[in-house]
Formats: structure tokens, sequence, C-alpha cells
């Protein structure tokens, strides 16, 4: 399982409405299979496109999630810690934007 549970964009952008709707991601949960799960680290990125936004083969948005492929669209997730209690491994990972600037809203 992958948890998004921080955003790690710039904080000086933090009164944009764009990094409010980052902000909201946090908590998203997503299913993963363990083939994927054993092969992200701490660091290992995971971009989603714009034009072809797509989570990687192994990823899913769990069922319970409200958010959307659309909300995740030019977002980059970032690999912050990996444990493992059991046969239950949880991945936790911060988001931020592909490409912030401030001229964006």
């Amino acid at each position: 399982m992958i948890i998004i549970t921080d955003n790690i964009e710039d904080k000086a952008y933090h009164y944009k409405d764009w990094y409010k709707k980052m902000a909201s991601l946090i908590g998203t949960q997503f299913d993963t299979t363990t083939a994927f799960e054993n092969s992200l680290s701490v660091g290992h990125k995971i971009h989603i496109d714009t034009e072809n936004p797509v989570l990687p083969n192994g990823m899913t948005i769990a069922a319970t999630s409200t958010t959307t492929l659309d909300d995740l669209t030019t977002k980059t997730l970032e690999v912050l810690s990996v444990s493992q209690v059991g046969n239950s491994k949880t991945i936790n990972v911060g988001i931020r934007s592909t490409a912030s600037k401030d001229d964006v809203e």
C-alpha cells in the first residue's frame, strides 16, 4: 500500500489554489502489487504525466479513495519511507508538482 503523507512542494506557494489542492491529496491511498512495492525504495519518484496520465503497472487508486487520476496529473510522488509489519508493507510518499511556477493558479 502507498499513502500520500506529505506535500513536499516549496512552502513559499502555500497561498496558491493549486498548492491547496495538492495538500488536499494527503491521505490518498493506493493499492499495489507486491512486485511493484518491491521495486520502490526511498527517493524513488513516480511521475504522472500531463498528456498521458497513467499510474505505473501494479499501482491503482484505492477503491475507498475519492481521488481521481485527473487530480494526480502533472504530479510527482516521491518515496519518503518504506516500512513492513508482517506481510503488510506501507510506502509513504510525498507529493509535489512536476513544474511549479509562481504564475500557476
